[in-house]
């Protein structure tokens, strides 16, 4: 896989797809070797032959989350938003510590008109996550939606200490 990295940072994608099949060769179950195999098909245009490594990899390892997210992707670019919603949804389950699986899932349940099912998604990861900054902007937009402004207050206030701890410090003028 490190081969795979370094030919691929270099442009010899042909010798990097060479070295991620060799390490799924060895081990078909080795889920990052198919999640980077399937990201160097969609940057060569092979949507086609990403979904199926990634359900070849599926079949060693059905409970890896990272498979079920990827996939999910290829799904958004071919336009299956059902089953890319349902992909989603079980990367989020499967690694429920994931705050990037919970807000891609939130973001297509909101675009599948879940507005209030993305909310409770968002709401259950920031139990685990409670300063990943995607989901409460997220919450912001998504509370606002509904009507739920002392929700979308409390949630963008959150946001604003969060900004504020993470804001450079002040330099001193001498």
């Amino acid at each position: 896989m490190n081969l795979a990295i370094f030919f691929a940072r270099k442009g010899k994608l042909d010798r990097a797809e060479t070295e991620l099949r060799t390490a799924l060769s060895i081990d078909p179950s080795f889920s990052p070797g198919a999640v980077n195999l399937a990201d160097l098909d969609r940057e060569m245009g092979r949507d086609d032959e990403a979904e199926a490594v990634l359900r070849q990899a599926m079949r060693h390892t059905s409970d890896d989350a990272s498979l079920a997210y990827a996939l999910g992707l290829v799904k958004v670019r071919e336009r299956q938003h059902a089953e890319a919603l349902n992909l989603f949804a079980t990367a989020a389950r499967l690694d429920p510590s994931n705050a990037r699986y919970a807000y891609v899932y939130a973001i297509a349940l909101n675009d599948a008109g879940a507005t209030n099912a993305a909310i409770d998604t968002l709401e259950r990861s920031l139990k685990l996550n409670p300063y990943h900054r995607d989901s409460l902007v997220a919450l912001v937009a998504f509370c606002d939606r509904v009507g739920d402004q002392a929700k979308a207050l409390r949630y963008g206030r959150l946001l604003d200490e969060l900004a504020a701890k993470s804001a450079p410090a002040p330099k001193l003028s001498k």
